[in-house]
């Protein structure tokens, strides 16, 4: 184990409790059940559409592309790259799974990070408030990987970094398309 891994290890077992918090084992298991992010992101969609109706259409386009992107890189590309097996099952004797069942899939990076950090730089781009709530959410989430036994802080901190740059590209991509659309406008009313 080199350096970085042993360093990933100590957080871990700084974060994931020895014995069971039934209160926080409940809390955090909830969170981050797959269900509980499409309910999170459809209210965050729901306050986009009655805080920004015009602009609500192209930004959930947006998200839904940023997330796609963000999840499909981490679970089809760097997932079978790094082959991380889950500290779960690489540390049992260490490492407490709080979850009953977890699926066998790779560690890193975090999809769960990269989806929600994907969600953060988009909202962030469109309202700070709303950005701000949902990089708290975000935060949350990722801690509740690392408190259920299920990844390592490293694996949030590229999957959160994957999400961002996910994000923050397809925002950009997007206010390109936007900008030269809006240039070629006028040029096309005039013929």
């Amino acid at each position: 184990m080199n350096g970085l891994e042993q360093l990933d290890l100590a957080l871990l077992d700084w974060i994931n409790p020895d014995e069971a918090r039934p209160f926080l084992d409940a809390f955090f298991a909830w969170l981050s059940k797959p269900p509980q992010g499409v309910w999170i992101s459809l209210s965050a969609a729901v306050a986009l559409v009655a805080w920004k109706r015009k602009r609500a259409v192209a930004a959930l386009l947006t998200l839904g592309i940023a997330i796609a992107i963000a999840d499909q890189i981490s679970a089809s590309v760097l997932k079978p790259l790094f082959d991380r097996v889950r500290p779960c099952f690489a540390h049992p004797d260490v490492v407490r799974l709080v979850l009953e069942r977890q699926a066998r899939s790779a560690s890193m990076p975090s999809s769960h990070a990269a989806n929600n950090f994907a969600a953060v730089l988009v909202f962030w781009n469109l309202d700070r408030r709303l950005g701000l709530g949902m990089l708290l959410l975000a935060i949350l989430v990722c801690l509740s990987r690392a408190y259920l036994g299920v990844h390592y802080p490293g694996d949030l901190l590229v999957g959160a970094a994957l999400g961002a740059v996910s994000g923050w590209g397809v925002v950009r991509l997007r206010d390109r398309i936007f900008r030269s659309r809006s240039r070629a406008a006028p040029e096309s009313a005039l013929s």
